[in-house]
Parts: structure tokens; C-alpha cells; sequence
């Protein structure tokens, strides 16, 4: 029985903590996306502003939360302001 229980735990539970992770950062990914692309399409600047906004919070708290590496939650708010900042 010991070696039952050692090999889940040295092998299959990394596997389970690892899926769950994807998972989440799968998540944040896809909600950042359907907050903002519509509003960058639709080149409405007030909009696509107020969803930056939104977009930056969700991002930094999943950085605090340790799902992104901060440098990661950086890049994501700075190439998200770029393309807001970019339209007319």
C-alpha cells in the first residue's frame, strides 16, 4: 500500500496541480480576451478604455494570486494599453 500512495503523490498530484493551472490561466486568457477585442474593434476609445481597465485588474490580481509571473502581468497591461492607445 506505501507504494501506492507515493507514487500518486510523486507522480500523478504535479500532473493534477499542473491541469489546474493551465486551466485557470486558460480563464484569465479568455475573459481578458472577451472583455477587450470586441471594444478595439469596434475603435471606440471611451469603451476600449474602460475594458483597459478591467483588463488591468483581473490581470494584476491573477499576478498576485501567482498565476502570471509579474514580469508576464507587465507585458499583457503594456501591449493591452499600446493597442488602446494606438487607436484614433
Amino acid at each position: 500500500m506505501e507504494g501506492k500512495n507515493s507514487t500518486f503523490k510523486e507522480y500523478i498530484a504535479p500532473v493534477v496541480v499542473l491541469v489546474a493551472i493551465c486551466l485557470v490561466i486558460t480563464l484569465a486568457l479568455a475573459l481578458t480576451n472577451n472583455v477587450t477585442a470586441p471594444v478595439i474593434e469596434a475603435n471606440d476609445k471611451a469603451a476600449a478604455e474602460a475594458a483597459l481597465l478591467s483588463a488591468t485588474s483581473v490581470i494584476d490580481k491573477a499576478a498576485k494570486k501567482g498565476v502570471y509571473h509579474k514580469n508576464n502581468a507587465a507585458r499583457k497591461v503594456s501591449r493591452l494599453a499600446k493597442a488602446v492607445n494606438a487607436m484614433a
